[in-house]
């Protein structure tokens, strides 16, 4: 049951990659501060923004935390993917 509930979710997965066509939607870059934090100590932040594409508006804004380290991101899970998809191919 295991089996045939991955290679279900590996089909839908590969199928989204094949059709995902990208749209531009503006440019992302990371600011990095150093501030005193509330116990007096400065530490090192960074806060990545999106902007749209005539650089107006913010569309998004997130701080990244160094802690952040072990946690997967939709780019490591993509690569995973392709590398056993890869293997698998080989193998077979």
């Amino acid at each position: 049951m295991y089996d045939s509930t991955v290679d279900s979710l590996r089909s839908i997965i590969k199928n989204q990659i094949m059709e995902f066509k990208p749209d531009f939607i503006g440019y992302k870059t990371v600011h990095k501060f150093r501030a005193k934090n509330r116990a007096g100590n400065y530490s090192l932040s960074s806060i990545e923004y999106v902007f749209d594409k005539k650089m107006k508006e913010i569309l998004s804004q997130e701080t990244i935390s160094d802690d952040d380290d072990e946690e997967l991101t939709i780019k490591d899970i993509i690569r995973i993917f392709k590398e056993n998809d890869t293997d698998t191919v080989e193998n077979e």
